[in-house]
């Protein structure tokens, strides 16, 4: 998750139970700004740079996958979509 607003709290909070709950190992990682506040209210609710829970949102954010092909063929980030 990238950021900490109104419903990030409750919304990371609930997936991480949940990823939990069903015996999975993804982990649930939010990305802010390092010493904004929202870096302390994540740190306080259990998120942590040890545990690879909290980090800079560079540092979080998951790659693209580079097969995913859309419905009019092109495949993301190998080529561009066709001009209609």
């Amino acid at each position: 998750m990238i950021g900490w607003g109104s419903q990030a709290p409750a919304q990371a909070q609930n997936l991480a139970d949940t990823l939990k709950e069903i015996g999975s190992d993804i982990p649930v990682a939010i990305g802010l700004r390092e010493g904004s506040a929202s870096w302390a209210a994540a740190k306080q609710v259990g998120f942590d740079e040890g545990k690879g829970t909290l980090g800079k949102q560079d540092d979080v954010r998951a790659p693209l996958p580079c097969a995913c092909t859309c419905a009019c063929g092109h495949t993301r980030r190998t080529n561009p979509p066709p001009t209609r």
